[in-house]
């Protein structure tokens, strides 16, 4: 599953994990969520986790 969660230490930074692995970090939920998306897509998941809640996204 593709993760996006906040980083404790510096709330302006998004973290990315992609199957329990590190993959960026970024400025912006917005940046987080295109990457995300693009993440999903290429491994065909119809669905990611964001700051704890399930989101089923439109491919």
């Amino acid at each position: 599953m593709i993760s996006i969660k906040k980083n404790d230490s510096f709330p302006k930074w998004i973290q990315v994990f992609a199957f329990g692995k590190f993959i960026d970090e970024v400025q912006g939920q917005s940046k987080a969520l295109r990457m995300a998306t693009q993440l999903a897509k290429e491994n065909e998941q119809t669905h990611i986790n964001m700051f704890g809640k399930v989101r089923k996204l439109e491919l």
